[in-house]
């Protein structure tokens, strides 16, 4: 008689959890496909590179998406990260948009601030590191709200209140002074302080659909690229 299959409650339960990661990454690459490399791909500038997902990672609170083109082994890589109650977007390897020309990355950051904007992004991490001086100084993201070091040496800290409206002065401002760290608008540090209206975005890519010149950015003052 065949032996009776033995049932491993932890492999059961890694298997689920595998199942789950798996549905979760589709899912998640579904959405970039339709509300970002879609619009790549029916770009006039970007269209011939063809565009697509190489993979979805996740993790606890994190979610990494490999972007490839057609002949080129170089992966742009977008996160997204829950931190301290705020869900926060960066570009960790910009890979093939470094390449880009001006008009080509221009469009390339459009369909990153939809991407951004429908995903519903509080702080992106390139438009925080430009208004923090070049280069930026080490920073990271905490309840209190920003917070940032002036030296590299970590002893002393100056905070952005990220709740503070329509400015946000950084404190204690006598550190702050010493390192040259400016109040800023609120809207200089929070994506999310920045509207996208419909008939802007309409503008933008029917307009980009023709031969002419391509039309003011939707976001200017924000960097959402990394160079």
């Amino acid at each position: 008689m065949a032996r009776k299959s033995q049932w491993n409650p932890e492999s059961s339960r890694h298997t689920r959890f595998d199942d789950r990661l798996h549905h979760e990454a589709v899912a998640v690459q579904h959405f970039v496909d339709r509300e970002f490399l879609e619009l790549l791909r029916q770009s006039r500038r970007l269209g011939h590179l063809s565009p697509h997902a190489a993979g979805v990672d996740l993790s606890t609170n994190r979610i990494s998406i490999r972007i490839g083109l057609r002949d080129n082994a170089a992966v742009m890589r977008i996160t997204f990260a829950e931190q301290s109650g705020w869900l926060i977007a960066g570009m960790i390897d910009p890979g093939w948009s470094r390449d880009l020309t001006p008009d080509q990355q221009q469009v390339l950051s459009t369909a990153l601030a939809g991407l951004y904007h429908f995903a519903a992004v509080d702080l992106v991490r390139e438009q925080i590191e430009q208004r923090l001086g070049a280069p930026a100084h080490p920073y990271d993201i905490a309840e209190t709200g920003l917070i940032v070091w002036p030296t590299r040496s970590y002893d002393a800290e100056v905070i952005y209140g990220l709740d503070e409206r329509p400015t946000i002065s950084p404190r204690p401002r006598s550190i702050a002074r010493t390192a040259n760290l400016d109040s800023l608008p609120a809207s200089a540090l929070i994506f999310r302080e920045h509207q996208i209206t419909w008939s802007d975005w309409r503008d933008f890519w029917d307009a980009e659909q023709q031969d002419g010149p391509l039309p003011t950015a939707l976001l200017p003052d924000v960097t959402l690229l990394r160079r």
